[in-house]
């Protein structure tokens, strides 16, 4: 997918000293690098012991959301999908006594009974209210409070006030997960894996990410098509 300045194909864009792979307008990708990719091959998942995770970098405010497939390998009490939680920063996916709980801001709501199935999850917000939703259903809503976080959103795992626990990640499979702010991506991930390693690949910025826990992140199949 090219973009031209007149006659010309642009070959590489910039976000300020950063080249980017791809770049999107709103939601839809109008353009994407035909450099060569970091990666051996896209995979079909990366999934954790529980152990490995993430960080994305992205600090969350009011007009974040996140979009993220996954499937639990089992349902832990008292484990983290995604986030982190810290007094006013709430932002996170959480497994209590069976149901999801999630926060936004200063507070959080339980949710419904979690089941090991492959789920669409997002995070997102409208006005003055957050939104859970599932499989395209929003299934809970709550009044938020304006949020500017100094903590980044970590994926596999979650944090407590300033300090990520490499135990306290549900074990699971990430399939895809992205981020927005005002409605424009600016996180795209997908699992890929660089000879036997699993990262996730940003296809905005053209970035690999990888694992920051402990262990290893087991690799899903080679996607050959």
């Amino acid at each position: 997918m090219g973009a031209y300045l007149g006659d010309t194909e642009i070959g590489k864009m910039f976000l300020g000293s950063t080249e980017i792979g791809q770049a999107y307008l709103g939601s839809t990708k109008v353009w994407e690098s035909k450099q060569l990719l970091p990666y051996d091959a896209e995979i079909e998942y990366l999934e954790s012991s529980g152990t490995q995770y993430i960080d994305t970098g992205i600090l969350p405010d009011k007009n974040t959301s996140i979009e993220i497939d996954l499937e639990l390998n089992q349902i832990v009490n008292s484990r983290y999908v995604l986030g982190r939680y810290a007094s006013g920063q709430q932002f996170f996916l959480y497994i209590y006594r069976n149901t999801i709980q999630w926060g936004w801001s200063c507070s959080y709501e339980n949710a419904i009974d979690w089941t090991t199935d492959r789920h669409l999850i997002k995070l997102y917000t409208d006005e003055n209210f957050a939104y859970l939703n599932v499989d395209g259903s929003d299934v809970s809503s709550k009044a938020i409070q304006s949020q500017t976080s100094t903590l980044t959103t970590t994926i596999f795992c979650g944090s407590v006030e300033d300090s990520v626990s490499v135990s306290t990640g549900v074990p699971q499979k990430v399939y895809a997960c992205k981020m927005s702010k005002n409605g424009s991506v600016v996180l795209d991930l997908i699992p890929v894996r660089v000879g036997q390693v699993g990262y996730m690949y940003d296809k905005v910025s053209g970035q690999l990410f990888g694992n920051q826990g402990t262990g290893n992140f087991i690799l899903g199949n080679d996607i050959t098509t």
